[in-house]
């Protein structure tokens, strides 16, 4: 157990506990209140974790308390978070630039710096991103900042990430099923601890997008502090929500089964296309894949132009517990990355 100060736990480990100190100040142990006026829970958040070891301002002093703990004890965490984001961005640029024209950007978090919509559409204006998390701080802070001046506007959708049928049905819904899509779960799945859980997110995900779609999924890992890192993730769960986990390398190898890897393949997220050479590892691990076309037997095939016969309205079919099929949606995507469903990887 955590002994409990005030409205503080006094951690054990002398480290953290002099962090905690030096860094609460006043007003940590008092009521502190959002822009809004209404009270902020005594426990850290995620996305405000994640804003402060990205040099934003959207926090309070239990986040920042938090971030300064969990760093103390891994101080690589900082690292991992602040190159995940940079590996977001490349990802995003590289498919882009390869003809990918509508994003998925899941588990958004708290709009810094340049954007998933930003990037697509310096390549292409009217590149459709739909952002989607399931904590409506988050996408209200995304409502009102995450927007193009431009460009398309983005998408923002609520949906609740431990429900994977709730996603896929919100993402089909703006999606076009003419284009590929790509999917980015980066910094996303660390907050889903139950690795079926996780597993069942993907799949639904993919199982419903287009031949030729992309997932990038980057993951917190602890191959390079090891202990360091699993005893910051412990004091995580204790001082922060929601829960955290780390994943090895085979773990993610298995949430990424059955895509066609592009090289470098699974890798610290540092090395994975980087814009600059002798870029140390960090606990952060990184992927692109591609959904490779479906076989689809003749009995599911005559199956479907039975259905499509008989209701040729556009609409969600669901195929089964994890099987959902993306139809047509009424918001469109321009052409243009049609090219790659049919290219290597």
């Amino acid at each position: 157990m955590v002994p409990k100060r005030g409205n503080c736990a006094v951690v054990q480990d002398k480290g953290v506990a002099s962090i905690r100190r030096k860094a609460a100040g006043p007003g940590v142990n008092s009521i502190e209140t959002d822009h809004a006026g209404s009270p902020v829970a005594n426990r850290a958040h995620a996305a405000r974790i994640w804003n402060q070891w990205l040099g934003g301002k959207d926090t309070f002093g239990v986040d920042r308390l938090a971030a300064k703990e969990c760093a103390a004890l891994a101080p690589g965490i900082v690292d991992a978070v602040r190159h995940e984001r940079k590996f977001k961005a490349r990802t995003v640029r590289h498919l882009a630039e390869a003809g990918i024209r509508q994003f998925l950007d899941i588990g958004v978090g708290l709009p810094l710096s340049e954007s998933s919509h930003e990037i697509a559409q310096r390549i292409d204006s009217q590149s459709h991103v739909a952002y989607i998390d399931d904590d409506p701080a988050v996408m209200a802070y995304a409502r009102a900042l995450l927007t193009s001046r431009e460009g398309r506007a983005p998408t923002h959708i609520q949906a609740d990430l431990s429900d994977p049928q709730a996603v896929a049905l919100q993402a089909i819904k703006v999606m076009d099923d003419r284009e590929p899509v790509g999917i980015l779960l980066v910094g996303t799945l660390n907050f889903v601890t139950d690795h079926d859980d996780a597993a069942a997110l993907v799949r639904c995900l993919l199982d419903a997008a287009p031949a030729g779609s992309f997932l990038a999924l980057a993951h917190l890992s602890d191959q390079v502090s090891g202990e360091q890192m699993q005893q910051a993730i412990e004091h995580w769960n204790k001082v922060a929500h929601p829960a955290i986990t780390t994943r090895s390398h085979q773990q993610v190898a298995h949430l990424l089964d059955g895509l066609n890897l592009l090289a470098p393949g699974i890798t610290t997220c540092t090395q994975w296309r980087p814009e600059q050479t002798c870029t140390p590892p960090v606990d952060q691990l990184g992927a692109v894949g591609r959904v490779p076309p479906k076989r689809v037997t003749t009995t599911e095939a005559q199956a479907s132009q039975t259905a499509a016969s008989r209701s040729p309205s556009r609409h969600i079919v669901p195929q089964g517990r994890h099987r959902l099929t993306w139809r047509t949606s009424t918001m469109s995507s321009p052409g243009g990355a049609s090219s790659i469903a049919s290219s290597s990887p």
